[in-house]
């Protein structure tokens, strides 16, 4: 591949001659900030934040999106260049909801005033995303204390049709990060742009609400989205509210190993540095009981799908399709409802947890379902989705930003706790043979492929790690091309 030469505020560096500005500055460790980039998703140079200037151009350069060439120099931290990302981000704040910009404990805008150590613990900031938003810190980069602009005020409603997820157009700042997520990487198609201008907006498919859009809940939007546009419904206040007042209730919890990567990340920490162990004294501190891992309930739910899936593969010819996942099982049913015939179910953790704790082990304890709230700590919106489901086990389904802004509010500071053993759910755990746990352990972004081993046979399968990847292999199935006797999904 052809390499070119540029210069990066003063230091040379050689990149491919595909890279972008922001490619070449990464490679020589300069950083320069974005708002609506997502590397190798999204690089629309919508917001310009990433702004930079190239000798020889008559105006500062986007450089998520401008190529490099040969011999180009570029500044990326001047202080006209400082300015004019300032007011692009006052230009984005002045049409943004205003409960970010006001500190309600000490009724002023200016951020240097602020306390840092208070903050932490203080319980007057209204924003879903308060001291994990991306635009709020790029304003205190910035300096952004005061708008020059008049605010245009909040002049859409919220949209919390599907109860798991809510969209807050008034905070949505049009870097088209979701509707990248969901149409390119989930190909659920959901988001869209409607009207110009100042009344740009992002919104569900023909300006409905989401609950009558294809959306499916997976939670892959929250996951990108840059601000409180849109985000999980918090339930930890209702949690706490119920657990320390209704003194005739016993609660248990369960945490995810899918909860570590994000909550850690959350709480300035590595992965293997958070403590499952300190994080259960935590939560019994709080008030809740019982804290269990999700390792018991996790072999239980795969136990089940191994014994219908070996049933399935006995009487059914054809590709198998396998879940536990309440969005996945939507979104078949909406995209690929000829295929139906072929999905086989499993309960998920989350929900083999319920149902369990609510049965063998409240038995166990002396307790009566009815008298048991079950709690999970859990990695995505997916779950919280399955939480509000008719007839879910699950009371209570957090995920880790939730269980991030829980921790601030109830001072909970894992460094300062001893670390207790988890309860176990189970007197024994299911085992499940080591054949079939490749299909459970596998993990991917799109699609990997499984051999597995059925009565001394080889069995062909693959997993999808997300829905764009379930619809490649769907694909496959519906033409009757798939080489593959089981997908998990």
């Amino acid at each position: 591949m052809k390499h070119v030469s540029v210069v990066i505020n003063g230091k040379a560096v050689s990149v491919p001659q595909n890279s972008t500005i922001l490619d070449a500055a990464e490679a020589v460790g300069v950083r320069i900030p974005t708002l609506c980039y997502l590397k190798g998703k999204n690089a629309i140079a919508n917001c310009r934040i990433c702004l930079v200037d190239v000798k020889g151009q008559g105006t500062f350069q986007p450089s998520c999106a401008t190529m490099v060439y040969e011999g180009m120099e570029v500044q990326t931290d001047t202080e006209a260049v400082r300015e004019a990302r300032k007011l692009s981000l006052e230009l984005i704040l002045s049409s943004h909801s205003w409960d970010c910009h006001h500190c309600l404990r000490i009724g002023n805008y200016e951020v240097a005033e602020l306390e840092k150590e208070l903050c932490d613990f203080c319980f007057f900031c209204d924003c879903v995303k308060d001291g994990n938003c991306e635009l709020q810190a790029l304003a205190e980069e910035y300096n952004v204390n005061r708008l020059p602009f008049d605010w245009a005020g909040d002049p859409y409603p919220l949209d919390d049709s599907t109860g798991a997820l809510v969209r807050n157009p008034n905070k949505c700042i049009k870097c088209r990060r979701c509707i990248s997520a969901c149409t390119n990487e989930q190909t659920a198609n959901v988001l869209g742009l409607q009207d110009r201008g100042s009344r740009l907006q992002v919104v569900p498919t023909m300006g409905k609400s989401l609950q009558d859009s294809p959306c499916v809940v997976c939670g892959k939007c929250i996951e990108v989205c840059p601000t409180g546009a849109i985000y999980a419904k918090e339930q930890y206040d209702e949690m706490l509210y119920d657990i320390r007042l209704d003194g005739t209730k016993t609660s248990v919890a369960l945490i995810s190993r899918a909860l570590r990567p994000e909550l850690a990340r959350l709480l300035g920490l590595e992965p293997e540095e958070l403590d499952y162990g300190k994080l259960a004294t935590g939560l019994h501190k709080i008030g809740i009981d019982y804290v269990v891992t999700d390792e018991d309930a996790a072999a239980k739910a795969q136990s089940i799908a191994v014994e219908k899936l070996t049933d399935a593969l006995d009487t059914q010819p054809g590709t198998l399709i396998l879940s536990d996942r309440g969005p996945v099982i939507r979104f078949l049913k909406q995209e690929f409802s000829d295929l139906a015939d072929r999905l086989v179910t499993y309960p998920s953790t989350e929900q083999q947890f319920g149902a369990d704790a609510k049965g063998q082990w409240a038995k166990s304890k002396g307790l009566e379902p009815e008298d048991l709230y079950t709690i999970t700590l859990s990695g995505d919106c997916s779950c919280k989705s399955e939480a509000m489901e008719p007839g879910s086990t699950v009371n209570f389904a957090l995920t880790p930003t939730e269980v991030s802004r829980m921790m601030n509010k109830t001072a909970m500071d894992l460094e300062l706790l001893p670390a207790e053993d988890c309860t176990a759910l189970y007197p024994q755990r299911p085992q499940v043979a080591p054949a079939w746990k490749p299909l459970f352990e596998q993990e991917c972004t799109e699609t990997a492929e499984v051999r597995l081993e059925l009565n001394g046979k080889p069995v062909q399968a693959a997993v999808a790690g997300s829905l764009g990847g379930a619809r490649k292999l769907l694909d496959q199935v519906r033409a009757n091309a798939s080489p593959y006797r089981v997908i998990r999904i």
